[in-house]
């Protein structure tokens, strides 16, 4: 959860590319990770990867509200994304087009007789991935429109 000036808020994220990560199997190797897919050994990444975060508003206390925080107000779509990739300790960015992030807000209603409704929003953003060896991780840090940083998610296979 993550605590706001204003609000709460939950978030979460997921990659994914076709079909590239199922059956994709990693083991320690001599203290490495190798990764094997139907017995084949898999060095890199796919081509491109796709990013989903989805962000979900909360409210702080036992209290219902329906204003879990100023993200979800007004602006709220203008989110930024950095996104790079990790090798050990170093981080280095990774190439995508910000202009090509998709947001979508939505809100479902929770308890009608009390009229809360919870606002999430969900962005997606395709990274170019190809030749990236799979022992990097994904980092995406994410700020809130004035930039402020609000998390920084991590991924790998």
């Amino acid at each position: 959860m993550l605590r706001l000036e204003d609000g709460c808020a939950f978030l979460d994220g997921k990659v994914s590319s076709g079909d590239f990560f199922d059956h994709l199997n990693r083991t320690d190797t001599a203290g490495r990770f190798e990764y094997r897919k139907r017995g084949k050994l898999v060095t890199e990444y796919p081509e491109t990867v796709r990013t989903s975060i989805r962000i979900v508003g909360n409210q702080c206390t036992s209290v219902l509200s329906n204003s879990p925080s100023s993200i979800f107000k007004g602006d709220s779509y203008a989110l930024r994304f950095r996104v790079e990739w990790k090798d050990g300790m170093q981080l280095s960015p990774a190439d995508f087009d910000p202009a090509s992030v998709q947001c979508v807000g939505y809100s479902s209603v929770v308890m009608p007789a009390r009229e809360v409704t919870i606002p999430s929003l969900s962005c997606q953003m395709t990274v170019a991935s190809k030749g990236v060896p799979l022992s990097n991780h994904l980092i995406v840090s994410v700020f809130a429109a004035d930039g402020s940083w609000l998390a920084r998610l991590s991924a790998a296979p």
